[in-house]
């Protein structure tokens, strides 16, 4: 079956973004030992300067750095993140602090003791985040002030395994005995607990629209629940382990990492439409942006782009494998930023259906880099690096 996918290639094309919009297709790249000439670097920022327009692509030939964000001593990574559902304002945890940042001004609003969290939440208000510990417990701060609200016992069997919908402010907790608990975070509520059999829960998932959640068991039971009504709706038994399930921003389709490989479910009957990998992957598993378009890749291999409605290949981008992958698209789907722990790269996917990717020739930077972030209002990408400073990119 994955044979027959390889077919479906990309004519992948090492060409700036400024060229994009002629009507020639490009030719197919030819890859030799000759190295990819490195792009001028950009300058360092002095202060901080405003991002005054979208990055698309034709405006992302004036990207510039337009500040860095930072911490108090001692250095530390920048492990979780979240950003506010209006992208003014960044929340990170690293291995001290509970930190916000004012992505308008660059200033850092609050330096709070992280206290164990490794998981961090803007409320649907953005008045308020929440932090969640490996033990459950539950921190409700003040978005701008940084003081503790509320502090709650989440769940006694909580083992790790959460999902959080930020329109909603839904926040599910999985458990070793089945259940799942949901809470209602802007009332710090518990809503309810799903029951189903005694097994641990590996995977959950909330659909775009906070209607329905998606939940994984160890013996590779499917559930999909009405949660605010506290019902079951279809199951699917697919008999192997999942470890991550997550759902194309359409809503349309859930992507599976199982035993089996990367499968593809319709949600609405519980049936697999689509195997797009006869092993799990090891790596990246997301959609990308807003765009129903799954990215796969990791340490060993580069990163791939799938349709999950076809189960077809849609390309391949060369040179992007290594530690630490990640990726991120701009909110109008036509760009992807790919990073590596040792190399960052900007690609234009906007003609990916006709079978074209294009490699841009931006100076983004080749720090010891963790992860990329672009911002749903498409006016900035964040860029986490390893030793703690988060770099911020746009149009000045």
């Amino acid at each position: 079956m994955m044979g027959g996918r390889l077919r479906i290639w990309a004519l992948i094309a090492l060409l700036g973004l400024a060229g994009c919009t002629g009507s020639v297709a490009p030719p197919a790249a030819t890859l030799t030992s000759t190295p990819r000439p490195d792009p001028t670097a950009l300058p360092t920022p002095d202060g901080w300067t405003l991002a005054s327009a979208p990055l698309t692509l034709e405006t992302v030939p004036q990207l510039r750095e337009l500040g860095r964000l930072t911490a108090p001593e001692p250095p530390s990574t920048v492990f979780a993140y979240a950003l506010s559902l209006d992208n003014a304002l960044l929340a990170g945890l690293n291995n001290e602090f509970v930190l916000v940042w004012d992505l308008f001004t660059g200033d850092q609003l609050f330096v709070a003791e992280r206290r164990g969290a490794n998981a961090i939440l803007f409320g649907p208000d953005r008045q308020q985040i929440y932090t969640l510990s490996d033990s459950g417990e539950l921190r409700v701060y003040d978005a701008l002030r940084g003081s503790v609200v509320e502090t709650l016992g989440a769940f006694d069997q909580y083992n790790g395994v959460w999902a959080y919908d930020p329109l909603g402010g839904w926040l599910a907790l999985g458990s070793d005995d089945g259940a799942v608990q949901v809470w209602d975070m802007l009332e710090r509520i518990p809503l309810t607990v799903l029951e189903s059999i005694d097994v641990p829960v590996t995977a959950l998932a909330f659909s775009p629209d906070g209607a329905a959640l998606a939940t994984s068991d160890r013996n590779g039971t499917l559930r999909f629940w009405d949660f605010q009504n506290g019902q079951q709706g279809v199951s699917a038994d697919l008999l192997t382990t999942v470890s991550k399930i997550v759902y194309a921003p359409s809503g349309s389709v859930l992507a599976i990492n199982s035993g089996d490989g990367v499968l593809v479910m319709d949600p609405a009957t519980g049936n697999v439409v689509a195997s797009l990998a006869e092993e799990p992957t090891d790596g990246l598993f997301e959609f990308l942006g807003q765009a129903d378009l799954l990215v796969l890749g990791g340490e060993s291999t580069d990163l791939s782009l799938w349709d999950p409605f076809t189960g077809a290949l849609a390309a391949i981008l060369p040179g992007t494998k290594g530690d630490r992958v990640s990726a991120a698209g701009s909110p109008q789907g036509e760009m992807l930023l790919a990073s590596s722990r040792a190399s960052t790269s900007l690609w234009n996917i906007s003609r990916i259906s006709a079978g074209t990717v294009l490699r841009g020739s931006i100076g983004l930077p080749s720090a010891d880099v963790l992860r990329v972030v672009w911002t749903a209002d498409g006016l900035q990408i964040l860029i986490f690096e390893a030793l703690g400073p988060v770099r911020v990119f746009g149009i000045p």
